[in-house]
This record gives structure tokens, sequence and C-alpha cells, in this order.
């Protein structure tokens, strides 16, 4: 194959990644799996977290990718045998893990929420996070305590929950409520919506990674309680700054799974 045969070629293959990439974004990633597609879809995510004009990319960056979580798993939802519904909110009492885009992205949601629900008043949730911020993860998950974002038993923020908010799909109720009380049982759970919802995370941890920024993955309520204390905190962490370092960190780049770490290279490689 000669030089120009080869960059024509590599030129169709981006094209067709970028393709079934929005298509990915519109209508989730696809099963079974599309390694075109799903690498299309991690350079989108990747490329609206370099737009330099875009003050609020990292957190526009996150409506993407919980979307595209959302459409992924959307198929899944159907099953008949799914316990999850409006006023279960056992789950809503554990520690839950989120990037700083998703971070971001929440809390420009309840900046414009400030003519609602008083509960969900910024004020009102940055003085809720404090009261767990600085408990120890293992504490929180001990004592049960209740996610700052839930209101009469929803999530508050629902449309903007993190991935990994949206990956557990139980099938008993009562599993759940007796994990709440303290049992230990196995919740019977929809395995293909815990592997789906990991996907699309590590898909999205990778295109952070390709984009340059910071990876590393925090407690919600520690990170939220930090973000809702400076309007400007986006743009400082997009300038590099690690505005979370006194939040409990979850995961961090030393650890980042090899397969985010595999995404980050493909996408590097793919934008270039």
């Amino acid at each position: 194959m000669t030089g120009q045969s080869a960059r024509q070629q590599r030129r169709k293959q981006a094209h067709l990644a970028m393709e079934l990439g929005r298509k990915a974004l519109a209508q989730g990633l696809p099963y079974p799996r599309n390694d075109i597609a799903w690498l299309g879809a991690g350079v989108l995510l990747s490329k609206k977290l370099q737009e330099r004009h875009n003050a609020n990319r990292a957190s526009e960056a996150a409506e993407l990718a919980v979307n595209l979580a959302e459409r992924t798993l959307a198929p899944l939802g159907k099953d008949p045998t799914i316990a999850c519904k409006l006023g279960c909110s056992y789950c809503c009492h554990t520690p839950v893990s989120a990037s700083a885009p998703e971070v971001f992205a929440i809390a420009r949601r309840l900046d414009g929420q400030r003519s609602g629900n008083g509960n969900l008043s910024p004020d009102s949730v940055k003085d809720r996070c404090a009261m767990t911020a600085a408990m120890p993860v293992e504490e929180m998950l001990k004592r049960m305590t209740p996610c700052a974002l839930l209101v009469d038993g929803a999530c508050g923020v629902y449309a903007s929950r993190p991935i990994v908010c949206r990956r557990v799909l139980s099938r008993s109720a009562d599993a759940c409520r007796r994990v709440f009380e303290g049992e230990e049982v196995e919740i019977p759970v929809v395995q293909e919506a815990a592997y789906r919802g990991k996907d699309v995370r590590l898909l999205w941890l990778g295109a952070i990674l390709a984009s340059g920024q910071r990876v590393a993955t925090y407690e919600l309520r520690s990170a939220l309680a930090i973000a809702l204390t400076d309007p400007a905190l986006e743009q400082r962490w997009l300038a590099g700054e690690d505005v979370f370092a006194h939040a409990h960190h979850v995961d961090t780049r030393a650890n980042l799974d090899l397969t985010a770490v595999h995404w980050a290279r493909q996408i590097a490689a793919a934008a270039l």
C-alpha cells in the first residue's frame, strides 16, 4: 500500500468513526460491540473537552457522557423484573464515585435551579454535603448516610446523576431494604447493566485522559461541597489545577483501569 493510499484509508476510517460515534452518542453504544463506533464516541467526548473557547466544556462533556450511559442502558431498563422505581432510594445512601466533569455538571444544574426547590438550592446542598465531607468513605458506607441530592426519596438531579448511579438495576427492592438495614444479603442485579455502565465509564475516563486533563474520581459529596463554593472551579480545573485535592479520592490515575488507558491511547491517536 502506498503512502497516499494509506492516508486515504486512515481518513476513511476516521470519517466512519465520527459518523458511528455521533450515532452512538444519540442512541447509545452498540451491542454487540463495535470498536469503531465506541472509538468515535470517545473521540467526540474528548473533542468536547478540548473546545478552548468554551468555559463550560467540562460540564457539557459530562452531560454527553451521562446521556451516553443513559441511552446505552435504556434497552435493559425495559426488563419487567427490575424493582427500581421512584421513591425507592436505598442505594442513595452509599458513597458515589464521580469524575470532576460530572461534579461540575451537577453544580451547574443546581445553580440553574436557584429559583426552584429550596432543598436543592446550591447553599442547601452545600450544607448537606459539608455534614459528611470530612467523614471517611468507609464511615459513610457504615452509617448509610443519605446523598445530599436526595429530596423526598428522589434524586434532585436525576438527569445529571453520575454514570455509576445508572449501572445498578436491582431485581429485588426487599433485598435492597435488607442491605440498607444492615443484613448481609446479595442483591440480585442486572449484570448486563453493570457491565455496560462500566464500559461507558471507562470510555469516558479514557476521553478525559486523552484530552490532557487530570484523571481521578472522587466521592461525590466531598467534591460537590468544594465545587459549590467557587463558580470558577471548572475553569480552574481546565487550567490544570488540582481543585479537588482535599476531596475523598475513590480512584486515582495511579490505579486507573488499564482499559481506560487503552481507550485514551486509541482516542489520542485517532484524533491526530
